[in-house]
């Protein structure tokens, strides 16, 4: 409250956040702005890193036809990475492979926790379909995006925004995304799935992300 109250101004990464702040002082209305995050376009686009997905997808024997799901973000509980697992292993067409990006830090691959031994078990019955890449710098994420099919944001938590849709919208993956705090307003309705982060979360999942790969 004593920081907002110093500031002249508050810019805001969505909709989502102007709101949480103003309940900390609902007067702050004509400082408060949105000013949505942005990314560089001409780096997540796909069609720069058609090689790359040539050259990745023959290294792990990904045939033409199977559609790769990728996951990018932190390894925690919050991030819904777990529901996903759970999701991917009910999908019917089980040629399909999950390209899970990240680690439990942004800059430390090798760190292990308990979350990620849990995820790794989850996976154990998939773990041939299964890719951890560990950390992946931000420059190299455009490649890995496009030796994708189809991006998947499945936070639990109440998102502040949502970065990784864009850059996959960006790469031309279609989107499927959870229904958390400001990630819908990232989200074009056109090119992306919204699922209910609900008791039903897994199977919302698993039917949003069956959808985009039989059509």
């Amino acid at each position: 409250r004593n920081i907002l109250n110093a500031c002249n101004g508050v810019f805001a990464i969505s909709d989502y956040c102007r709101k949480r702040i103003l309940e900390i002082n609902p007067n702050a209305q004509d400082k408060v702005f949105t000013l949505k995050n942005t990314i560089d376009t001409d780096h997540f686009n796909s069609d720069n890193y058609l090689g790359f997905r040539k050259t990745y997808r023959e290294e792990h024997r990904i045939a033409n036809e199977q559609k790769v799901i990728v996951y990018c973000g932190r390894l925690e509980e919050n991030k819904g990475v777990y529901e996903l697992i759970e999701a991917f292993k009910r999908l019917e067409d089980r040629t399909t492979i999950l390209m899970i990006i990240g680690s439990s830090f942004y800059m430390d691959g090798k760190t292990t926790t308990k979350y990620i031994n849990k995820l790794k078990k989850a996976g154990e019955s998939v773990k041939k379909r299964i890719i951890f890449t560990g950390y992946i710098p931000q420059s190299d994420l455009p490649k890995h995006y496009a030796a994708s099919d189809i991006a998947v944001v499945p936070s639990t938590c109440q998102e502040a925004a949502g970065n990784v849709t864009i850059e996959a919208l960006s790469c031309g993956l279609p989107v499927v995304a959870s229904r958390r705090g400001g990630i819908p307003e990232y989200a074009s309705v056109e090119a992306c799935s919204l699922v209910e982060c609900d008791k039903n979360f897994i199977s919302n999942l698993q039917e949003a992300i069956e959808k985009i790969v039989s059509d």
